[in-house]
């Protein structure tokens, strides 16, 4: 048996005799051809709208002639004369490869075959082969979040069809028991800032476990108890702390370890109070004389140190006022997490307390709010020094002390959980910096029996009954199965926690759209030069075009004015374009795409589309760029780029439609 192939063969015959000493061996070369040979052409996929100019190459190795063909469309194709679905007509053909196009309408997605039967004389041939039709539903989100104690009521416009998701709670506070056991899964390190971080995961996971029914993946007083041992073993004589074995003590490390034996005690935690008593002798010492370490001599890092035994000697019982106003005066100097425990602490202390409002001001002009989050930024010079997890911590912090509005407070929350990556909040200490911000809120968190209800005129959409552990009720909803103007949100008293999430189809026609993130698409030369064609926020004024076989170079910039987690990027391919993979070995080296931005991550190459990921992007633009080649005649259909966040779909940029020709 051969395959199913018109080349040049080579057949090689060997015969052994059954003694193996007798053998001997032949070969022919011979050739298979056929008198006419016809394949389609075809683009990969075609989308609803498109025209392409489809048909198939012929052969004639006998000379050319007259060429009979017949053909016949299924499914979304038909010609463009007449809108048939059937063809008979006669070509001349002659010497060498020929292409037969014919202009055919793409309509709505369905199974989709062309046939096409040839005959030059007494030789055929004839081939049916399928079309995939492609219409990839793109759907954008808004939301709106809120809460109330009694009524609310949230205008909405389900004009567009879609779905509508509907979530009632009672509290956001039980959506950090799984990241926090998934951090505790990890051996314990045999470090300070691994076992106090291990210490306040495992004292607010044990506190919180019966009022939300958490249900911990490890043991959080076998952890408790494997922290402490840890940490007392490496208090030395001075009584601070030292990061790990062999060291000696470290005035911020110590401060860290010290807070959380205190949050571990106030928590039920048995805590060494001699261990207490020398810690807080060693961190009184500290603050009077910062300059004692030696690296410690410019006035920025003498009050931060300050500021750190201040916030240890607090959670100890042991509020101060000894050299705030040094602090004070150096905070503009400090990381926007630290700057937002100073106005924590400012607030506290008696003769601050304007200056933690003002201070907590400024740092709210920082914030950036969507429907359900309020996301703090903290991209800064000094952020090494506190990661955006431990700034939104400390935020979410603050704003509980101001008794912010239950609003605020809820995007805040939203932010936090929406920071974390695969695993939690990337590392353990901001895992325990997000644990004890959200152990605080519930600490001034009332849950009480009530009855809560959505409505939409005088539909009854939804009705949930609380009591007095966390919950959460859900529904999705189609929105054509009901007409109002809003949605009414009632409570018999308790606090409802209520979210809408509105999931609209796009027109395929759409111009851009700027909600949050903005996406351009630019088409150039490939190695640079002018400017072939630009998608932005205005659909571009006349269709792009381009000779079959020209390769660009397609750019996708993405501008965000905020940071960003789990970004991804799609921007579908025209259906007359195929993307070059340069990952593949076949793949040309002469010509290259221009260098994506290295945040950017797991490109991949489909048939119709390019996609690739950011897990984190601070404010800044982005690139991704990849070359296609224009393919198949026709005019296609080409959707905007977008980008959006996996996690909050309501907060995406999409370029503009275009239609773009190949000739």
């Amino acid at each position: 048996m051969l395959p199913d192939e018109l080349t040049t063969w080579r057949t090689i015959a060997v015969a052994i005799a059954r003694d193996d000493r007798h053998f001997g061996n032949a070969n022919a070369t011979f050739v298979a051809t056929k008198t006419l040979l016809t394949n389609p052409l075809l683009p990969q996929f075609a989308r609803p709208g498109d025209t392409i100019d489809a048909g198939l190459s012929a052969l004639d190795v006998a000379g050319g002639g007259a060429l009979h063909l017949n053909a016949r469309l299924t499914g979304a194709l038909t010609f463009t004369a007449g809108a048939a679905r059937s063809l008979d007509e006669t070509a001349t053909l002659g010497t060498g490869i020929q292409a037969l196009r014919f202009p055919m309408l793409v309509g709505a997605p369905e199974p989709t075959t062309l046939f096409f039967s040839s005959r030059l004389g007494a030789a055929t041939d004839a081939f049916v082969v399928p079309l995939l039709v492609r219409d990839r539903a793109v759907t954008e989100s808004v939301v709106e979040a809120g809460a109330t104690s009694s009524h609310a009521s949230v205008p909405v416009d389900l004009s567009s069809g879609g779905t509508l998701t509907i979530t009632l709670a009672n509290s956001v506070v039980p959506q950090f028991a799984l990241p926090a056991a998934d951090a505790m899964a990890a051996d314990p390190q045999p470090f300070l800032d691994d076992a106090s971080s291990r210490l306040v995961i495992a004292a607010a996971t044990q506190a919180l476990a019966p009022r939300y029914h958490l249900h911990p993946a490890f043991d959080p007083i076998a952890a408790e108890r494997g922290a402490l041992v840890t940490i007392l073993a490496l208090q030395q004589n001075d009584g601070g702390f030292a990061p790990f074995k062999g060291t000696t003590s470290d005035p911020f490390e110590s401060a860290y370890a010290v807070e959380a034996l205190a949050f571990a005690s106030a928590r039920g935690v048995a805590v060494d109070p001699h261990a207490v008593e020398n810690a807080k002798a060693y961190l009184a010492k500290t603050l009077a004389n910062p300059s004692r370490y030696a690296w410690c001599r410019h006035a920025r890092c003498r009050a931060r140190m300050r500021f750190a035994m201040l916030l240890a000697l607090d959670a100890l019982g042991d509020r101060r006022n000894d050299f705030l106003s040094d602090v004070l005066a150096q905070s503009t100097s400090f990381d926007v997490a630290t700057q937002a425990r100073l106005a924590r602490y400012l607030l506290s202390v008696p003769g601050y307390a304007a200056a933690g409002l003002a201070l907590a001001g400024t740092l709210e002009q920082s914030v950036y709010r969507t429907g359900r989050t309020a996301t703090l930024s903290t991209n800064d010079a000094w952020g090494w020094l506190g990661t955006q997890v431990q700034g939104q911590a400390a935020m979410l912090q603050l704003l509980v002390a101001r008794a912010a509005s239950t609003e605020e407070i809820d995007g805040a929350i939203g932010a936090l959980v929406s920071q974390q990556c695969r695993c939690g909040w990337g590392s353990l200490v901001g895992t325990a910096s997000a644990v004890e911000a959200l152990a605080d809120y519930a600490a001034h968190e009332r849950l009480v029996p009530f009855t809560a209800s959505v409505t939409a005129g005088t539909k009854m959409l939804a009705q949930a009954r609380f009591g007095a552990t966390a919950a959460a009720q859900t529904l999705s909803v189609a929105a054509s199965s009901f007409r109002a103007n809003d949605l009414a949100f009632a409570s018999s008293g308790g606090t409802l926690h209520y979210a809408l999430l509105y999931t609209y189809p796009v027109r395929d026609d759409a111009p851009g759209v700027l909600a949050g993130i903005r996406v351009i698409r630019d088409v150039r030369p490939i190695g640079g030069g002018d400017l072939l064609a630009s998608m932005d926020l205005a659909p571009i004024s006349a269709p792009a075009s381009f000779d079959a076989g020209t390769v660009v170079d397609i750019g996708v910039r993405v501008i965000v004015d905020h940071p960003v987690d789990r970004l991804a990027i799609e921007d579908p391919l025209p259906a007359g374009f195929e993307a070059i993979d340069a990952s593949l070995q076949t793949s040309s080296t002469a010509v290259a795409a221009a260098p994506d931005s290295w945040q950017l991550e797991n490109r991949q190459v489909y048939a119709d589309r390019v996609t690739a990921y950011a897990e984190h992007l601070e404010p800044g633009i982005y690139e991704m760029h990849y070359l296609a080649r224009a393919v198949t005649p026709g005019s296609y259909r080409w959707p905007g780029a977008r980008a959006f966040l996996r996690d909050q779909p309501e907060e995406f940029g999409r370029s503009a439609f275009a239609i773009v020709n190949v000739r």
